[in-house]
C-alpha cells in the first residue's frame, strides 16, 4: 500500500512539475510577442498613415482622419504643432496637409460635417 502511495504522489508531483514548466514555456513565448503587439506605432508610420489618409480625403475617397499627436487645447495648436514638427515633410502643399491634420479652414465642413463637404465639393 505504501508503494501504490508513493507511486500516486511521484505521478502527482511529476505532472505539476510539467505544468509548471509548461505555464512558463507558454509566458516565455507568449511574453514577447504580446509586448511587440502591445507597442504603439512609431512616428514615421503614423507620419505614413497621415499622409495616404490626407491624399484619399483629398480626392474624395471618403472620410479620413490623422493619428498624429494633437498636442494643445485648440485646432490652432494642432496647426502651428503640425507645421513646427515637421508632419508635412515629404507633402506638396505642407500648409494644406497641416489644416486637413487640424481640421481648420477649408477642411473644416470636411472634419465637421462630411456629408456637407462632400455634396458641397461635388457640386
Amino acid at each position: 500500500m505504501l508503494n501504490h502511495l508513493s507511486k500516486n504522489a511521484y505521478n502527482i508531483a511529476l505532472t505539476n512539475l510539467l505544468k509548471e514548466v509548461h505555464v512558463r514555456r507558454i509566458i516565455f513565448i507568449a511574453l514577447p510577442l504580446f509586448l511587440f503587439a502591445c507597442t504603439p506605432p512609431s512616428f514615421e508610420e503614423l507620419q505614413k498613415e497621415a499622409h495616404a489618409a490626407y491624399a484619399k480625403a483629398a480626392s474624395g475617397q471618403g472620410q479620413q482622419v490623422s493619428d498624429l499627436p494633437r498636442i494643445g487645447e485648440t485646432r490652432g495648436d494642432d496647426y502651428r504643432n503640425c507645421i513646427a514638427r515637421n508632419f508635412a515633410d515629404g507633402i506638396g502643399d505642407k500648409e494644406d496637409f497641416c489644416r486637413w491634420h487640424a481640421g481648420m479652414g477649408s477642411w473644416q465642413l470636411y472634419h465637421n460635417d462630411y456629408r456637407a463637404w462632400l455634396k458641397k465639393r461635388n457640386q
